[in-house]
């Protein structure tokens, strides 16, 4: 296993050309939402606004994500992302001027908030559906775990730098950086337009799908016709569901007990500083750097059975000790054990369901996946803070349960069959992908 190998999916012209530029959109985020958060407080005091502006963005991305994925294959990834680029980037400059100005107020972030997360309605499923279209098969678990490598160190080095700014020129200044890092990510991304791609070779990326309604048919038919495609493929893939379900339970297990609970065992169980539980939250963000890297660099990987049993054992004990321990080191070492587990279940999964797909409705089953969390997270945040009242061991044994049983479920329902698309390419002598975790059927 070479950490580097990470890497190797930049060999890839179209790789190269989006990484830089996804790289840049990444920083922008992570330091758009330390300026916005500091801005709420700013104007209004507010912890309640704050969270408010914070989670409005959520909203337009539940109702438009099924949509996003459509657009992603319809119109191809690599103009969704230089478009949404480019928007984020003249609507982050606009309140970056009304702030400059001093003519900035609430309502202004709550619209920038709902208009940011319209966007990201389009831009997650386009760059999820992006890697395997960018680089080579055999690179594909490699080339999602740079992609997800690199968003985890965003999500360390960026609050960060976040918090510089504001503390050195001010949120309006601060916040004209993260537009200018968008303009970067847009024009970067640019250079795909002229790139070729490994995704049906010989057809122009974006091009319509063979056999879908098309021409003259009225765009909100079609529309519906995509859509319906979509959960088709899911439908007719009993094992594809039980993935998705996976997929959400993960989100229902892990997004309320970390995001909610661990602030909770610091502060009441713990009594520890505000620094203490910074470090309990970075030993989550780099035990699933280190699950990436290590998913990411694998030559191979042990069988699909064998794979998900282990980590599941690892997230479902961590949980469970987090409860029952009120120890600060075992906390801080379950938190490590059980991002890495999370983060190599996570580049698993997705390359999975990229491999399973067909290229020309990537979009639609990554925006499924998408959605599956989108609707699960708020779920948890509200089970958690639910728990939490009867007591921390409820809530930490409970998500312990609700893993095990989801991923149980998917487990103990047998090998995924061949997709029926499978038989039909390996006739025609296109190669697998056998350096992933899926199993051999």
């Amino acid at each position: 296993m070479s950490a580097l190998r990470i890497f190797t999916p930049l060999r890839s012209p179209g790789l190269r050309r989006l990484w830089p530029g996804q790289v840049a959109a990444l920083f922008a985020a992570e330091i758009h939402l330390v300026v916005i958060a500091w801005l709420a407080l700013e104007l209004t005091g507010s912890g309640f606004a704050l969270g408010a502006v914070l989670g409005v963005g959520l909203l337009p991305r539940i109702v438009f994500t099924l949509v996003g994925g459509v657009a992603a294959d319809r119109l191809g990834h690599r103009r969704i992302l230089v478009w949404c680029n480019a928007i984020r980037a003249v609507i982050v400059g606009a309140l970056a001027l009304a702030t400059v100005l001093e003519m900035v107020q609430v309502w202004h972030l709550y619209v920038v908030a709902l208009l940011l997360g319209s966007i990201s309605s389009f831009y997650a499923p386009a760059i999820y559906s992006s890697v395997p279209r960018e680089c080579p098969p055999e690179d594909l678990r490699a080339g999602n775990a740079l992609m997800r490598g690199t968003a985890e160190a965003a999500g360390v080095i960026g609050p960060v730098a976040g918090g510089a700014l504001v503390a050195l020129v001010g949120t309006g200044w601060a916040m004209w950086g993260t537009a200018g890092l968008y303009a970067v990510a847009c024009l970067t991304m640019a250079l795909l337009l002229r790139a070729g791609g490994w995704v049906r070779p010989g057809v122009p990326v974006g091009a319509p799908v063979a056999g879908e309604a098309t021409g003259s048919t009225p765009r909100r038919r079609q529309l519906v016709h995509d859509l319906r495609d979509g959960f088709a493929t899911v439908r007719n893939d009993g094992f594809l569901v039980r993935v998705l379900i996976l997929l959400a339970v993960a989100a229902v297990a892990l997004s309320g007990p970390i995001t909610v609970g661990i602030p909770w065992l610091a502060r009441e169980e713990f009594g520890v500083s505000a620094s203490a539980f910074g470090v309990l939250l970075a030993m989550w963000t780099a035990g699933s750097l280190l699950g990436v890297l290590a998913a990411g660099s694998s030559e191979r990987l042990p069988s699909w059975r064998t794979l998900m049993t282990v980590l599941t054992l690892v997230m479902t004990v961590s949980l469970a000790t987090l409860g029952l321990v009120r120890e600060l080191p075992v906390a801080a070492v379950c938190l490590l054990l059980m991002g890495a587990a999370a983060g190599a279940f996570n580049i698993v999964l997705v390359t999975w369901l990229q491999e399973r797909t067909s290229p020309e409705r990537l979009g639609r089953m990554m925006s499924l996946a998408e959605l599956a969390e989108l609707v699960a997270s708020p779920a948890s945040y509200l089970a958690a803070g639910l728990m939490l009242d009867i007591s921390v061991l409820a809530m930490f044994l409970g998500a312990s349960v609700v893993f095990l049983i989801g991923a149980l479920a998917v487990l103990l329902a047998g090998q995924p069959q061949p997709h029926p698309a499978e038989g039909h390419r390996r006739q025609e002598g296109e190669p697998r992908h056998t350096r992933s975790a899926v199993p051999d059927p």
